[in-house]
């Protein structure tokens, strides 16, 4: 079988949400804004369960902290609706990209922290270090085993469930 996958490269704290809340909290916090508003997040919705796998790429901190954040089981969006609700879409892959970082591209691009792994994990969702740069570039090569060694020691100890 050949999978459809999407990534979603992210910059700003704001785009995270209009992903991962279900539609209809986001419609009824359109509904204020402006009719073509909920119109794109239903359009964003239908974009994401055509695809049978979804991985999202943060870009800074803030952003991956608010992605793990919004996948935490726990995080109840309005009385009647959660995150495990039909209408949310599923999120497989959190995708760390070592070579933007600011250190040249021989790390990773900012600091993940241990509660940000587990709330993502406890959502069923697993990490990805695209190793793409490295094939190409010895130094580059030497920047990901450290990175994914850094990860691998940092982590380890935390069992997915």
């Amino acid at each position: 079988k050949i999978y459809r996958r999407l990534n979603i490269v992210l910059e700003e704290v704001s785009d995270v949400s209009r992903i991962l809340l279900p539609t209809a909290a986001n419609a009824k916090a359109a509904a204020n804004v402006a009719s073509s508003s909920s119109d794109n997040t239903t359009a964003i919705s239908a974009l994401l369960r055509k695809y049978d796998i979804v991985s999202l790429q943060p870009m800074n901190e803030p952003t991956l902290q608010n992605i793990c954040e919004l996948l935490s089981p726990a995080v109840t969006i309005s009385s009647e609706m959660t995150r495990s609700s039909p209408q949310s879409p599923q999120i497989d892959m959190i995708v760390l990209e070592y070579a933007t970082g600011s250190r040249g591209g021989y790390g990773l691009p900012f600091r993940t922290r241990k509660d940000y792994v587990i709330k993502a994990l406890e959502a069923g969702v697993t990490f990805e270090l695209c190793y793409g740069t490295a094939i190409l570039d010895p130094k580059r090569r030497q920047g990901f085993l450290r990175s994914l060694l850094d990860f691998q020691s940092a982590y380890s100890s935390i069992q997915k469930k």
